[in-house]
């Protein structure tokens, strides 16, 4: 089951990768959202080793360009 869920995982991260292939944000050249509420989750896929973000430039872009807005807060947590 969890080999399925990967693949899925991959196919979403790969549509949503062309889709940015051809406009700044998921559902054109405005914030949407759509981008708000997938970014807190794609923006840290890599994280668990599972997902790798390299193999998307586009979402790279559109995660960097979400954090250079003016009221990007990163949420950061104190080390233990």
């Amino acid at each position: 089951m969890l080999p399925n869920r990967i693949q899925q995982g991959n196919a979403a991260l790969q549509l949503m990768d062309d889709t940015l292939s051809t406009q700044d944000f998921l559902t054109g050249n405005t914030l949407t959202l759509a981008d708000i509420y997938l970014f807190p989750y794609t923006h840290v896929a890599d994280e668990g080793g599972t997902y790798y973000l390299s193999a998307y430039p586009n979402i790279q872009r559109w995660i960097n360009t979400i954090k250079t807005l003016d009221w990007y807060i990163p949420i950061t947590f104190p080390a233990p």
